[in-house]
């Protein structure tokens, strides 16, 4: 049977920042999957505003993960331990739009590569691949991250972050 451990932060910030650690004796040192889900509804205030509304940290070769939005695009990026970053947007997949939206992203390892998929409001967006990389456990949970060189004019509300790992 395979343990799983489900952590979860139900709350509901305005342009505000929370984290939690994922407790190190809970999770799977070597998790071959990881899944993360929130409710996010943003609205736009200006132009080319964009906001991260949920941040992840894993054991793996990528150490970041990300989810970005601004006023007609979501995309998922993610920071490797070298440093090395990627990312791929969606811009018909909007979520500026003032209304709730479950979001959710799930990632396996296959064979020497990651696979994850981003779910928006039910609607699965292409898998997409990281070539050469290895998954590791879910060790840290951020709701809306702060990031300086980010100059968001969102309104932000996210709700009920949980990740799990298996």
């Amino acid at each position: 049977m395979v343990a799983m451990r489900i952590v979860r932060i139900i709350v509901v910030l305005v342009a505000a920042s929370a984290a939690l650690l994922l407790p190190t004796g809970a999770t799977a040192a070597n998790a071959s999957t990881w899944h993360v889900d929130f409710l996010v509804a943003y609205r736009a205030t200006g132009q080319g505003a964009s906001a991260a509304p949920a941040q992840w940290t894993t054991a793996g070769s990528v150490a970041t993960w990300e989810v970005d939005v601004d006023a007609d695009s979501v995309a998922l990026s993610w920071v490797q331990v070298d440093g090395n970053m990627g990312a791929y947007t969606w811009p018909s997949h909007a979520v500026a739009d003032g209304q709730p939206h479950r979001v959710h992203v799930d990632a396996q390892q296959a064979g020497q590569d990651i696979v994850a998929a981003l779910t928006v409001s039910g609607f699965v967006i292409r898998p997409i691949v990281v070539n050469g990389q290895q998954i590791g456990h879910l060790t840290r949970l951020v709701q809306s991250p702060t990031n300086p060189l980010r100059q968001s004019t969102f309104t932000a509300s996210v709700a009920d972050l949980t990740g799990w790992n298996n």
